[in-house]
Parts: C-alpha cells; sequence; structure tokens
C-alpha cells in the first residue's frame, strides 16, 4: 500500500506541477469568486460595526432608553422619569446630526447634555481632566462647544478657534473651548463629535421643550425587561422604552434587504467559478484516464479515484479560497466606500473605518473555496469512479456521447420549476422563493447548454461543403466535445445572464423614476438645507421663512414640505409628511395608483384624509376607504386614507397629510424643503435672483432648479446601483476564465490532431482561425442562452424580489441597448479568452505534436 500511495502521489498530484496555466486559471477562478461575497461580508460588517460602536459609546452605561423618534420628549416627562422607584440616574440629552458650513458632505453628531447628570452615563474626557470637573467650560458660555480632537485635527481645529455648524434658523458658530480624547462619546461616527450644554443645544437647533431622549439608569436589581414594559404603559402612546442596542437592531433590520441582495449577487461569481472548477476537473479525468486505470489494476477502489479527484480539487479550492479572502479584503475597501455613501444617503449616516481582514474571514474564504470547488468535483469524481480499468486504459472510451435528452429536459423542469416559485410575498421578508426561482433558473439555462451546442452544430452541418476550412472544423469540434463545450457555455452564460438581468432591471428602475420624477417633481425651484440629502442630518427650516419667499416678484404659489421618521410599535418607521394638498392639486401631479390626483387631493384636504405611498399600503395591508392610526403627541389619531401613489425615494412607506391638519395634529412648525411655483411669463433666472436676495444670510441653503433637482435624484439612484456594476463584471472576467481554459484544455488534448492537420497543408493562420472561430461559436452559445435565463432573471427581480423587499412597482423596459452592448462584449470576451489558447495552437510544430499522446 505503501507504494500505492507514492504511485498515486506520482501519476495524480504530480502533474499539478506540470499544468501551470491549467492550475493557474482554476485557482484564480475560484479567488475571484471568493472576493466578492468576502468584500461584501466585509463592508456588510464595517459598516454595521461603525454604527454599533457610535451606539454604544453615546449610550455609554444606560440601561434603558426613551425616545419618540423625530417627534420628540415632552421636557415636562423628564421629572416624572427621574422620579421613578426603578430609576437611579437619569439624564435628558438633544442628539442632532448637523452639517459643518464649509465642509461639504461632512456631518458632527451634537449632543447636548446635562453634564452634572452626564457623569453617571458617560465619561468625557479633555486632554487634561474629565469634563465633569469644570462644568462651567460648558453652562458659562452660549458659545462654547467641545470638539473630538480626532476631528479637530483632520480639519486643523485648535482650542479657540471657531466652528459653524447649520442650524435650522442658520448658520451658528461656536467657539472650541476644548478637545476631547478618542474614548466614551468622542469615538462615535469616527470621532465626528461635539458636546454643548442642552440648554444651548434646545435653543440653538430649535427644540425648546422638547427632548431626543432620555437615558435612564436602573437601580441595582432592577429588571430592564419589566421596567421598560411598565413604564411603556405609563407613558403617553407614541413614546418609545427600549434598550440602546435596539437601534442597532433597527439599522440592522432596515439593511437586511439591501444587505441580502448585495450579498445573493455576490454569490453568482463563486457559482461561475464552480462551473469553472467543473470543467478543469473534468478535463482533468479525461487526460488521465490511462493513470486511472493503472491505479484500478493496481487495486484502487472506486471510491479511492473518487476521493483523489476531490482531493485534487480541494487543494484548488482552498488555494483559491485563500486567495479570494485575501483579495476580498482589498476589494472591500472600495466596496465600503460605495456601501457607506449609499447607506448614508437612504438608511442611516456612517462613516465606517476600512475593513480588518481577520482569521474568521480567512477561514471563510477557505471554506467557501473548498465548498465550491469539491460541489464543483462531484460529477467529474463520479465519472472517473464509475469507470472500470479496462474501460480507463483503452483510448477514448472516456469521452463518451452525453445524454443531451435528458439533461435538457431537467433543464426544463428546473425552468419550470423557476415560475411556479416566482411569486412575491409579505413585504419586508426576505424573498427567499425568489432567490430559488433565481437559482433555478441559472441552473435550468446550464442544462439546456448541451441541446443547444448540438443544435448550433447540427445547423452548421449542412454548410460545411461550402464554410472556409477553419470554421468546417470548428463545427465538427463543438460536435464532438459537447461536454466540456457545454460547461465552459454555461460559465460564460451565468456571467453573461447576471450582466443582462442587472442592467435590465436597473434600466428598468430607472426609467420608471424618471418618468415619476417627471409626473412628480414639477416646481420650477426646490429650496432645501444643504444637509437635506444626507441621512439623518437636521434638515429642518423654520416656518416664517415662507412669508419673505411669497413676496418675492414672479412667484405665484409655495408648497412646504415637512416630513419626520416615526415608528410603528412593531419596530419598524415610516415617513410622516405635510404638503399644501390644494397647491399640489393645482400645480403638481402626483403620480396615483388609480385615480385623478387633483381630485383625491382636494376630498382628502374637505375630510381630514391621508394619502399613502405604494410602498406604505403594501407594507402595511392599507387599501384605499381604510383608517390608519398615526402617533402624534397628542395621542394616536385615526384618518382615513383617500389615495395611494407611487414613491421611490423612501424606504418603509410615506403617509401625507394636508399642512394645517398636520400642524394641528404634530404641532411641528418646521419645513423640510419649498416647491417654488413661478407666475406665467416669469424669467426664471430673474425669479432666482430675487429668492436668493430673499434668503440672504442663509448659506446652508440649496436653491435647485426643475432640471437640477431631477438630476441630482438620478445621482443618488446611479450611486445606488454602482456596486452592481462592479459585481457584474467580476462575474464576467471568471466566465472568460473558464472559456480560456476550455479551449486551451482542448488544444492541448487535440495536440496529435492539430500536428496532422499542420502535416498535410493547414497554415498556421488556419489553425488560429479555427480555435478562434470555436471560441466565437461558444461565445455565441452563451449570449443565446445568457440573453434568454438574463431576462427571465430581470423578471424575478422586478416582481418578486424588489416587490417583496422594498415594496416598490417597477414598469419592465426592454433595454435593447444595454442587451445589444452586453452581448457584443461577451462575444468579445469569448474571442479574447480564445487568443491565448489559439496562439499556442498555431505555434505547435507537426513532428512534435504527432508524437504525443
Amino acid at each position: 500500500m505503501p507504494r500505492l500511495r507514492h504511485l498515486v502521489a506520482l501519476l495524480l498530484l504530480r502533474p499539478l506541477r506540470r499544468e501551470t496555466f491549467r492550475v493557474t486559471v482554476s485557482v484564480l477562478g475560484v479567488a475571484l469568486g471568493v472576493a466578492v461575497p468576502v468584500a461584501i461580508h466585509l463592508a456588510n460588517e464595517s459598516v454595521l460595526s461603525a454604527f454599533s460602536r457610535g451606539v454604544d459609546a453615546v449610550a455609554g452605561r444606560a440601561e434603558l432608553t426613551v425616545h419618540a423618534g423625530e417627534l420628540g420628549v415632552p421636557e415636562e416627562l423628564f421629572p416624572l422619569l427621574r422620579a421613578d422607584p426603578a430609576v437611579a440616574h437619569a439624564s435628558p440629552l438633544i442628539e442632532v446630526l448637523a452639517p459643518v458650513q464649509g465642509m461639504p458632505g461632512e456631518l458632527l453628531l451634537v449632543l447636548g447634555v446635562d453634564v452634572l447628570s452626564e457623569r453617571s452615563f458617560r465619561d468625557y474626557r479633555l486632554a487634561d481632566r474629565p469634563v465633569a470637573a469644570n462644568p462651567l467650560t460648558l453652562l458659562t458660555d452660549p458659545e462654547a462647544l467641545l470638539l473630538a480632537r480626532r476631528f479637530a485635527e483632520a480639519h486643523g481645529l485648535e482650542v479657540g478657534g471657531r466652528l459653524t455648524l447649520l442650524t435650522p434658523a442658520g448658520p451658528r458658530a461656536f467657539r472650541v473651548r476644548g478637545l476631547l480624547t478618542a474614548e466614551g462619546p468622542a469615538v462615535a461616527l469616527d470621532g465626528r463629535l461635539a458636546i454643548l450644554d442642552i440648554a444651548t443645544a434646545q435653543v440653538q437647533f430649535q427644540k425648546l421643550g422638547r427632548l431626543d431622549r432620555v437615558d435612564l439608569l436602573l437601580k441595582p436589581g432592577a429588571d430592564p425587561v419589566a421596567i421598560a414594559a411598565r413604564l411603556r404603559a405609563m407613558l403617553p402612546a407614541g413614546l418609545t422604552v427600549e434598550r440602546p442596542a435596539a437601534r442597532t437592531t433597527q439599522v440592522e433590520a432596515m439593511l437586511a434587504s439591501f444587505r441580502l441582495n448585495l450579498t445573493v449577487l455576490s454569490l453568482i461569481a463563486l457559482l461561475t467559478g464552480c462551473f469553472l472548477v467543473y470543467n478543469t476537473m473534468g478535463i482533468a479525468v479525461l487526460r488521465r484516464r490511462r493513470s486511472l486505470g493503472i491505479l484500478r489494476a493496481l487495486g484502487l477502489s472506486r471510491r479511492g479515484v473518487a476521493a483523489l479527484v476531490a482531493g485534487e480539487a480541494a487543494l484548488l479550492g482552498a488555494a483559491g479560497g485563500l486567495l479570494g479572502a485575501l483579495a476580498g479584503a482589498a476589494l472591500s475597501r472600495a466596496a465600503v466606500t460605495a456601501m457607506a455613501r449609499t447607506v448614508s444617503q437612504l438608511y442611516a449616516f456612517v462613516r465606517p473605518e476600512p475593513p480588518v481582514l481577520t482569521a474568521g474571514t480567512l477561514a471563510l474564504g477557505l471554506l467557501a473555496g473548498l465548498a465550491a470547488a469539491l460541489l464543483a468535483a462531484a460529477g467529474p469524481a463520479r465519472l472517473a469512479a464509475a469507470v472500470s480499468p479496462r474501460e480507463a486504459l483503452t483510448p477514448g472510451t472516456l469521452l463518451r456521447r452525453p445524454r443531451t435528452g435528458a439533461t435538457a429536459a431537467a433543464g426544463a423542469a428546473l425552468l419550470g420549476l423557476a415560475a411556479l416559485l416566482a411569486r412575491p410575498g409579505p413585504i419586508g421578508t426576505p424573498p427567499v422563493e425568489g432567490y430559488l426561482a433565481a437559482l433555478a433558473a441559472v441552473l435550468g439555462g446550464a442544462l439546456l447548454s448541451p441541446a443547444l451546442l448540438r443544435a448550433l452544430a447540427a445547423a452548421g452541418r449542412p454548410l460545411l461543403q461550402i464554410l472556409p476550412v477553419p470554421a468546417g472544423l470548428a463545427l465538427l469540434s463543438l460536435r464532438r466535445a459537447v461536454r466540456r463545450n457545454a460547461v465552459a457555455t454555461s460559465a460564460m452564460m451565468v456571467g453573461l445572464a447576471m450582466l443582462v438581468s442587472v442592467s435590465t432591471m436597473v434600466r428598468s428602475f430607472r426609467a420608471t423614476v424618471e418618468a415619476w420624477i417627471g409626473q412628480s417633481i414639477r416646481a420650477d425651484f426646490v429650496l432645501s438645507p444643504a444637509g437635506r440629502y444626507l441621512k439623518g442630518a437636521d434638515g429642518r427650516l423654520p416656518a416664517d421663512l415662507l412669508r419673505p419667499l411669497a413676496a418675492v416678484e414672479g412667484v405665484e404659489a409655495l408648497d412646504p414640505f415637512r416630513s419626520i421618521r416615526v415608528e410603528d410599535g412593531r419596530g419598524g418607521r415610516f415617513l410622516l409628511a405635510s404638503g399644501d394638498f390644494a397647491v399640489h392639486a393645482r400645480y403638481g401631479r402626483l403620480l396615483m395608483v388609480d385615480g385623478d390626483a387633483p381630485a383625491i387631493l382636494r376630498g382628502a384636504r374637505e375630510e381630514g384624509a391621508v394619502v399613502i405611498s405604494e410602498t406604505f399600503a403594501l407594507r402595511y395591508g392599507v387599501r384605499v376607504g381604510e383608517r390608519i392610526n398615526l402617533p402624534t403627541p397628542r395621542g394616536p389619531a385615526e384618518l382615513p386614507v383617500a389615495g395611494i401613489f407611487y414613491d421611490y425615494t423612501t424606504e418603509g412607506g410615506l403617509v401625507v397629510i394636508d399642512r394645517p391638519l398636520f400642524t394641528r395634529l404634530i404641532g411641528d412648525p418646521f419645513v423640510s424643503s419649498v416647491a417654488i411655483y413661478l407666475k406665467p411669463g416669469a424669467d426664471p433666472e430673474a425669479v432666482r435672483r430675487r429668492i436668493l436676495d430673499a434668503v440672504s444670510g442663509r448659506e446652508d441653503l440649496l436653491l435647485l432648479a426643475n432640471r437640477a433637482l431631477k438630476a441630482r435624484v438620478l445621482e443618488i439612484f446611479d450611486q445606488t446601483f454602482a456596486i452592481t456594476y462592479a459585481l457584474e463584471l467580476i462575474a464576467l472576467i471568471v466566465a472568460a476564465l473558464g472559456i480560456l481554459n476550455a479551449q486551451m484544455a482542448a488544444v492541448l488534448e487535440r495536440q496529435r490532431e492539430l500536428g496532422i492537420l499542420r502535416a498535410v497543408g493547414c497554415s498556421r493562420r488556419q489553425v488560429l482561425a479555427t480555435v478562434l472561430t470555436e471560441a466565437g461559436l461558444l461565445g455565441v452559445a452563451a449570449n443565446l442562452l445568457g440573453v434568454a435565463v438574463g431576462l427571465a432573471l430581470s423578471a424575478i427581480l422586478i416582481y418578486v424580489i424588489n416587490v417583496q423587499s422594498f415594496g416598490w412597482s417597477i414598469q419592465f423596459h426592454f433595454p435593447t441597448r444595454e442587451v445589444i452592448q452586453v452581448t457584443a462584449l461577451a462575444l468579445g470576451t469569448a474571442l479574447a479568452a480564445g487568443a491565448v489558447p489559439a496562439s499556442v495552437a498555431a505555434a505547435l510544430r507537426p513532428v512534435e505534436a504527432i508524437r504525443h499522446e
């Protein structure tokens, strides 16, 4: 047996060192397939970790927190909470994300604190002493501000310097009275923290009489869960009592669909890598048939042969997995930037640190590579084990004709299963059936590839007499090596299907959004705070700003819009907003799911009803005519639903009330933005200058014309999908490696045949053209399958996964231009992948090639 083991190593493992090209391509394929999901995983962890660190740092030692979203906690409730017998200490907070003047895109987490009560919850330390040791630093100076040292050093600020924050009342200058060391809350948002006295924060940020939250520290032995339940029953409706960590859980829930969709897309690259390993091991089994026969004749069992094939695949998978983990760590640095931008615009402001490669991530990459390689090698291992010693020692017996009919029937069955599974489930739940439908569609398309290749070869057979020699030889080779070529075609098909499906989905989504903003955004100008496009930033404007705007010559009407995020009491959130229904009914064109928008808005204004977004209606199962309960500072308000409109700007849903009713129920005196409609014939540029004069001194305001606002919405849309284009590119690269590997193996297998062709008069150019033509035929087959499967996947993405994840209805738009571009790219990629094997084939010397066995 020791001799047999030595012979096994000699005949099966040593060729790995000689077949450097095949091994390298296979390892690279697995590495790229592993790198993408690892990068997404690391970026996800970095984003969530950054948010969690910020929550923990600001929460300090608090055991419970009381808040009401943007509605705020009435200040008169604070003494009640502090006096509760189970509460040891209570601390009121103002918590605002404020834009910084002169630093576009930069936000500071501003905490307004009661320094004397804070010492029980959080530790703030200046370079030489704790802040609590000298509370007068903040109490005696209404312009005093403490700043995290990290932020100050990054922007050249020193003690005594001035920093201007953009507040609802306009820019407000503060003096830096101390720099906080990087501990406690000063590490939140990567050091983007400023501390104010709570009274100063309430005045400057227009929050008199309200608190953003109250932190509670309980007495020893008190049960936080029981105390939270008792406080919820005692406090007015609309207030939330929870553990601080619940905020991270809420954000994680908001990000769940976004993260899951990215992860599933990233696994497409790994699936393509599986096809590559399958092809590699299948070729290895065919090329080593004599070695397999010798080992079987010497007593190696069928199980032993299968283990040998699986062992070689495991080596490739382990090497690719480790390399992929390292590449994924490098790729994650770019991925986390893109994800942070998207998350900050859509969900919550976050500034994560660069991801760190850990032993766990290396293990994850290794296991992913091993699993993919072993799964892919199962077929070749079974094929090798099923052959008897006599068959293996007989040349060509392993090159059996594949059972194309059975394979095609299995593929059709999987496509049928995909159609059955493609049904959307409840909104906001993971679309598991949608993902299974997508997987079934991809696998079904892959199983149809042998039949397609045979059909292409059969279609070209009558033309053999008139085709040039290279084309005829390529068609014959295509028919003889269906199994090997089918796997290469499948790998290419997967990458192409991903390109087509995502391109179709994005094109359809973008076209839908363009049509929506063309209908919904009708104002000539929109005035809003500069920080409104960063999620979580304080984007309020005082309502008294409307008077000078209304007086501007050339302005005919104003539609003030205000939105606040509220909690539904079930762990979810939605936006409660207001607008002037009379103005919007006259000038706007709200895109309704059903009915006439002006009539619906006029009726809602008269009846005190609301209009809701399609996402809200689907998420909460609400229809027109039904009534919904909305939390307000005065208690729940039950209002009828007058209409449902399309909206693509909010996740979780949107409820809109007429402004007078909103002001009466909520008592909120602010606006988030102002839509400005001009009089007929007014000069837009002249009115623009007059509007800017009317709000002079408010450099924090953005005045966007209609076209610029639409462009801004589409810019955010394009940034949101930027990361998907990188995933598509990587999947296509892995697919190209599949064709490169298959064609190179074909050249090595056919050395004798190519040598005979050269000996009977074929020129180098004809051999080169033969191999390139075969690669092009594989590209054509991959295009046919890839476009068909890609369109099926796009339908699943649009009508199942997207609806179930986000609740948005997207109109299907066939992307003619994109499909032409993608198919041309795929064909070019196939030809480029075949160029190297073609060059090797053309360079073969006839005498040496004929001697090859």
